[in-house]
């Protein structure tokens, strides 16, 4: 779940949970503790897309001017 919200809404923020609560998933998994190693696989690899797209959102926002543009006053679109 942390990967798919990380994914769609949140980034950082639920994709770094979600790549160390897959992992504990995936090794829980191997132990034969649980059976859920595939939900941790996915949740590694959502989560790792969410941190790329949250990186590559924050590089646009600063490429854009998007940040100086509502700090500075000068953007009027609300």
């Amino acid at each position: 779940m942390l990967g798919i919200l990380g994914v769609v809404c949140c980034g950082f923020f639920a994709g770094i949970p979600a790549i160390i609560l897959g992992n504990k998933s995936k090794a829980a998994a191997a132990q034969g503790l649980a059976n859920n190693g595939g939900m941790g696989q996915a949740g590694v690899v959502l989560g790792w897309i969410a941190i790329v797209l949250g990186i590559i959102g924050v590089i646009w926002a600063v490429a854009m001017g998007g940040f100086a543009a509502i700090t500075d006053g000068t953007y009027t679109g609300y």
